[in-house]
């Protein structure tokens, strides 16, 4: 951002667009560590009303190919580039025990760790 000579410090800052993106934290993947960034809650609940899962939290036979491709959209945002095309990758290999349940499983508590201290219940 360009800012002029002797222009007075803003008063407070919204967004510090300067800042690097930082994960949040690390979750373990069937076996892989990977850093995640926490995506906008608008991308969580985008995918909640995109995906339908039964009572266990499998996402439904019918709707498998929607649900993956909510699912990666969603994953673009929680992890840096590389990791998510290594994801998917994971996803679509079938030696890899990885599952779309597994990802909906992940999803549910990334967005209980975004509302746990918000005050707004997930369920």
């Amino acid at each position: 951002m360009a800012t002029k000579k002797n222009a007075p410090a803003p008063a407070f800052v919204v967004g510090d667009e300067e800042q690097y993106r930082k994960p949040d934290f690390e979750v373990k993947l069937v076996g892989v560590t990977y850093p995640v960034f926490v995506p906008k809650s608008m991308a969580s609940i985008a995918l909640a009303r995109s995906v339908k899962t039964d009572k266990k939290g499998r996402v439904k036979e019918a709707d498998r190919n929607e649900a993956l491709d909510a699912i990666m959209e969603w994953v673009k945002q929680a992890f840096d580039e590389e990791d998510a095309r290594k994801l998917e990758q994971r996803l679509h290999d079938p030696k890899d025990r990885i599952d779309i349940e597994h990802m909906t499983e992940f999803m549910e508590k990334v967005n209980e760790y975004q509302t746990q201290d918000s005050g707004n219940p997930t369920t």
